[in-house]
């Protein structure tokens, strides 16, 4: 199936590793749905020792709200699918092909958004193979829009409706992620200076829908004001006042709420334990002062040398998930995903 789609340049660049991938998809736990059509197409299949497996392994899901849901996989006394081999690799890919993959294991770690009916494609970055390469380019990511092929088991994650009834800003959708991504690649500013304006932006622009001033013309002044910030010289923190006991307290507070969804790597999880041990708060002033010490040794250095880390991961985001644009408020989207650089 032929598609105009929106790709950045890293979206070729990936293949799976399969079974030499350290932390797969396969083995971490997940619930890994399976569509209707597929489930119907492995019910079809003549008696082998391949169907034997999957009527074992594969129960339909009473709980489905779709049919993308329609069944589940169930894993294996590990946690990792039951339907992979000694190798590590997928039983179904091996001995029936890649067209007797469901939706979500053809797709994964593939990304497929609409948007005014252009498909917007990106990569999923809890596969570490992606982690790796987007992550790790040092250019900034550019992108191509093209005619391409989509197969037709690839599935997509939802669709934007531009209704100005539901959101106005969403008329200019397409203005305020190019104005977005331009401000993330701002390099002359830091990485804390661009996540800065672009919280401003996402700011106004609630502002301006809320007090009904969201129209085309006001959204441009609005991009254009936040986008030639990125171009002045003095610093945006050098009027600040500088209080790391409050960065702490926010600090903890998303990783309090993000432990309460559960904690899945054992790397993560120790992570968890020692932070907040460090900031106990039986020893808030050591606390404050080793946050500080530690900022001005490690991560200034760090994020100097590796903003493209955050950078790509921040245009990643946001191309990946239309919920982001779909909910009302774009402040406390942009919110999340300073949240997700922070836990993970």
């Amino acid at each position: 199936m032929k598609v105009i789609a929106l790709t950045p340049d890293y979206y070729n660049k990936f293949s799976c590793i399969g079974g030499a991938c350290e932390d797969n998809c396969c083995r971490s736990r997940w619930t890994i749905f399976l569509d209707k059509n597929t489930y119907k197409k492995y019910q079809k299949l003549p008696p082998s020792s391949m169907k034997v497996y999957i009527d074992k392994y594969i129960r339909k899901n009473k709980n489905a709200k779709n049919d993308k849901q329609y069944a589940i996989i169930r894993p294996d006394e590990h946690g990792k699918c039951a339907l992979l081999d000694e190798q590590g690799l997928c039983m179904i890919h091996k001995n029936l092909g890649e067209g007797y993959l469901c939706e979500t294991c053809a797709s994964y770690p593939r990304h497929h958004s609409i948007a005014e009916g252009i498909v917007i494609r990106s990569l999923t970055l809890s596969c570490p193979e992606v982690a790796r390469i987007v992550l790790s380019q040092e250019e900034p990511i550019e992108f191509e829009l093209s005619e391409v092929e989509i197969k037709q088991n690839y599935s997509t994650k939802g669709e934007l409706d531009i209704d100005p009834n539901i959101n106005p800003l969403l008329t200019s959708f397409w203005d305020i992620l190019k104005a977005s991504i331009t401000i993330m690649q701002s390099r002359n500013k830091n990485i804390e200076e661009r996540l800065l304006i672009l919280g401003m932006l996402m700011k106004n622009l609630d502002e301006a829908r809320n007090e009904g001033r969201a129209s085309e013309e006001e959204v441009l002044l609005i991009l254009d004001k936040c986008v030639s910030i990125c171009g002045r010289e003095e610093s945006l923190f050098d009027t600040l006042p500088e209080k790391p006991e409050v960065h702490i307290s926010i600090l903890k507070g998303i990783l309090v709420m993000r432990n309460t969804f559960g904690v899945v790597s054992q790397a993560f999880g120790s992570f968890m334990e020692n932070f907040f041990r460090a900031i106990s708060f039986n020893r808030a002033n050591e606390a404050v002062e080793a946050i500080k010490k530690g900022s001005k040794e490690y991560f200034e250095p760090f994020a100097k040398e590796k903003g493209h880390m955050f950078e790509n991961y921040i245009i990643n985001c946001m191309i990946s998930s239309l919920p982001f644009w779909r909910r009302e408020n774009l402040f406390r989207c942009f919110l999340h995903a300073c949240d997700k650089i922070c836990t993970y």
